[in-house]
């Protein structure tokens, strides 16, 4: 079993041990746990509306997190956390110089465990805005509820389009 290591750069990928753990990263991408948490919350909240109180067809919207994600979420994400990214990378490179690989690892966990609170913050801030964008649209067409598109197997209006544009995003 190989020993903690110091992360290298490669391909725009981050490779490094963390304990026994090996991590492997890619700049510019969200994490699949971001990504799932997003669409989990959105899930949670859409059954404790209740579905069944709005089963005529243009009732209730859809919202295709999925689109969210890629087109609001993601790149929202990404364009904040690279200063605090830039920073880390900084800051534990100067910490490092003459450190031991055991060390490393130990600050390499603690700045990829400050990298995921960060992470986390902004990621419920942005499920405000996106629940906000979706609540101003589903008042502004008279809806009952808004759900997550992938939730729903028939009916419902697909209402994607419209809180993107809430969001600002083109």
């Amino acid at each position: 079993m190989p020993g903690p290591r110091t992360r290298r750069e490669k391909n725009n990928r981050t490779y490094g041990y963390v304990g026994e753990a090996f991590i492997v990263t890619q700049k510019g991408k969200v994490s699949f746990a971001a990504l799932l948490l997003v669409v989990a919350i959105i899930g949670v909240i859409g059954i404790r509306w209740g579905i069944s109180r709005a089963a005529a067809k243009d009732e209730f919207g859809l919202v295709d997190m999925q689109i969210i994600a890629e087109r609001y979420v993601q790149p929202t994400l990404i364009k904040e956390l690279e200063p605090e990214l830039k920073k880390l990378q900084e800051e534990f490179d100067e910490k490092t110089k003459d450190a031991t690989d055991e060390v490393k690892a130990e600050l390499f966990a603690t700045y990829q465990g400050r990298l995921n609170a960060k992470e986390q913050e902004l990621l419920e801030q942005l499920f405000s805005e996106v629940s906000a964008a979706a609540a101003q649209v589903k008042k502004e067409q008279g809806l009952r509820l808004v759900y997550d598109k992938a939730a729903v197997v028939a009916g419902g209006s697909d209402i994607t389009d419209q809180v993107l544009a809430k969001l600002q995003v083109k």
